[in-house]
């Protein structure tokens, strides 16, 4: 929507009430849009994203409609490379897993950023890293969290399952874990080695 709204003035001759109207419109628009899309592309969290995508658009195409060079392909481009930039800047962990080095296990150390809980590893093995986190003050086995680490579009798992690029996760939690603590285990997870070590 975005898009749409940077590219009418090529081939709409918009009064400039209209164009001020159209722009407040969209633009509220376009953030939802993307902000969906871009959780659907597993960009998490979205909503910043989103945000900072549209922000980055609107400075982007300003400054290509500025130029002699102003052309459609110019103005698509800007904006895919404007959220392509906000999803790198804003994506915890992004930059730690485009220059992680695999374990010897050949699934990555992916951990979760939660309060109120400690790690315990209970199996590193070839293609498996397994762990439960368990509440900080005492051991519950209804209150504990099971992570299972496999590699990529691995079958067979089950509970909450979160497909990445570099591997496949499964998330089972006791009855007294709320779901929004299961969410932020899923939402959260990032490479972090030194926490098996």
């Amino acid at each position: 929507m975005v898009l749409l709204v940077a590219l009418a003035p090529f081939w709409l001759p918009l009064p400039l009430p209209t164009l001020f109207l159209t722009v407040a419109l969209a633009v509220p628009a376009g953030v939802i849009v993307a902000g969906l899309l871009l959780r659907a592309f597993q960009v998490r969290p979205a909503w910043p994203a989103a945000l900072l995508g549209c922000a980055l658009s609107l400075a982007g195409i300003y400054l290509v409609r500025q130029s002699e060079y102003a052309s459609n392909l110019l103005v698509a481009a800007v904006v895919v490379a404007a959220y392509g930039v906000a999803a790198a800047v804003t994506t915890p962990g992004l930059w730690g897993r485009a220059t992680w080095r695999r374990s010897e296990t050949g699934v990555p150390f992916l951990a979760p950023d939660v309060e109120g809980y400690r790690l315990a590893v209970m199996e590193v093995g070839p293609g498996v890293v397994r762990y439960r986190l368990l509440p900080s003050t005492g051991f519950a086995p209804e209150a504990m969290i099971e992570v299972t680490i496999r590699p990529v579009s691995f079958g067979g798992l089950e509970g909450r399952i979160v497909e990445r690029l570099d591997a496949t996760v499964a998330i089972t939690a006791g009855p007294d874990v709320p779901e929004t603590v299961v969410e932020v285990v899923a939402s959260t997870l990032a490479h972090r080695p030194h926490l098996f070590s």
